[in-house]
């Protein structure tokens, strides 16, 4: 009687939540441009300290182009560097780099599915205007996925589904940068 009433149970649930995973969508606004700043320095003197204040943080620079003001990194993972947001739209974790969509499925009882990646790229441009530089920081090609396995009766697998999630800056990155040149 108790299998009978736990399969009537569990098929309700599957009736009324689906199968299905879905994509939370962000809350809250994040960077979608560039984090510009300005420092009273030429290009040339700034120059190596934003190289090094990039290489510091263990990023590959990838390119390295003076006479055009563009660094870009190589691919980066953020799997150690991401968040989510809370209930109320605060980030989990405050300190980290890029926050990410969230993908939740019928028992999910995290705020998430722990993603499979997160990466990205950062590129810094720097422009000489009036005495001063102007310094531009960007997440670029930054993505996420988060791959769901379903195993039929017999622990083999049965489907496979990809969620693509969304990832922005939290600022945190270009915020760093910036103090190493106060």
């Amino acid at each position: 009687m108790k299998t009978i009433l736990s399969t009537l149970i569990l098929a309700c649930l599957f009736s009324t939540t689906g199968c299905s995973n879905k994509v939370i969508p962000l809350q809250h606004t994040y960077q979608d441009g560039p984090y510009q700043f300005s420092v009273s320095l030429t290009k040339d003197d700034i120059w190596t300290k934003l190289v090094e204040a990039l290489t510091s943080k263990g990023l590959a620079v990838q390119t390295i182009d003076k006479n055009t003001g563009l660094i870009s990194t190589g691919n980066i993972s953020f799997l150690n560097a991401y968040s989510f947001e809370d209930k109320e739209g605060n980030l989990s974790n405050p300190g980290s780099l890029v926050v990410c969509t969230k993908v939740r499925g019928p028992f999910t009882f995290n705020s998430s599915i722990k993603p499979d990646s997160v990466m990205g790229q950062w590129t810094v441009l720097t422009k000489q205007t009036d005495g001063k530089t102007l310094i531009a920081i960007r997440l670029v090609n930054a993505y996420g996925k988060i791959v769901v396995e379903e195993n039929d009766i017999y622990g083999k697998s049965a489907s496979r589904e990809t969620h693509h999630l969304g990832v922005k800056s939290t600022g945190v990155f270009e915020k760093s940068v910036e103090a190493a040149f106060k």
